[in-house]
């Protein structure tokens, strides 16, 4: 029979698989019989059997279980160097991990993002001003931003879906920022020092509003909000002209 060079071939493979070859060989060998090419097969506990003619050998290869890797922020070893694996090595996947949900200029596993900073989540994108300072959207039901410092003028105007605005840091409303967002109950501007004008004029389904820290109130800032019960501006010292109107 021809004598395949399993050294070589090996060699680049696996050691143990190599051992149990050479063993073979050796038993042949000894036996006084001709050098057979080995039937080799693997069971899936990681156990080399070689078998020419009557004679066997066999060896344990390292063995692995199966296993189940959660990407995290470190590399993780899928199968060590040398093991055998006896069963799946599973990477999750996670069907959040598109685009839409990455920020733009990250990439994440491949995954180039898409979204824009200030967007609410569903796909609707908020522009801000050459200095951030300004919010442009359109039809959105909740925003919060813990960012921006300053609303500009017309920032949500008509936004007749807008139910709720969330802006830890704000210190300024301009003016129409708010105006006719008529499904707006909840505003929150726990920093906020000046409403202009017009701000929230129109909201008509606010029921209640708290500003803790604002000294200045703009002309009709919440003019016809006629479900406003309850306003609270323990600090404010200039009301300008209807401003509950």
């Amino acid at each position: 029979m021809s004598n395949l060079n399993y050294n070589s071939i090996l060699q680049s493979n696996n050691i143990d698989l190599q051992e149990v070859l050479q063993t073979l060989q050796n038993k042949a060998v000894s036996g006084g019989g001709e050098q057979a090419t080995p039937l080799i097969s693997v069971d899936s506990n990681g156990l080399i059997t070689a078998t020419a003619g009557t004679k066997s050998a066999t060896k344990q290869l390292a063995f692995q279980a199966a296993k189940t890797i959660t990407p995290s922020t470190i590399n993780q070893v899928a199968v060590s160097s040398g093991y055998y694996t006896g069963g799946d090595i599973v990477v999750k996947g996670d069907s959040n991990l598109i685009a839409e949900n990455i920020k733009n200029g990250v990439s994440i596993f491949g995954v180039s993002g898409t979204l824009e900073e200030g967007s609410d989540g569903s796909g609707e994108l908020v522009d801000y001003s050459e200095n951030e300072d300004a919010i442009i959207t359109r039809n959105i039901s909740t925003y919060t931003n813990d960012r921006v410092t300053t609303i500009g003028s017309y920032a949500f105007y008509w936004c007749t879906e807008l139910t709720s605005a969330n802006f830890p840091v704000c210190r300024t409303i301009g003016s129409y920022a708010f105006y006719w967002c008529t499904e707006l109950t909840s505003a929150n501007f726990p920093v906020c020092r000046t409403i202009d004008n017009h701000a929230f004029e129109f909201c008509s389904k606010l029921t209640s509003v708290n500003f803790p820290v604002c000294t200045t109130i703009g002309s009709y800032a919440f003019e016809d909000c006629n479900s406003l019960t309850s306003a609270n501006f323990p600090l404010c010292t200039i009301i300008y002209t209807s401003a509950f109107g």
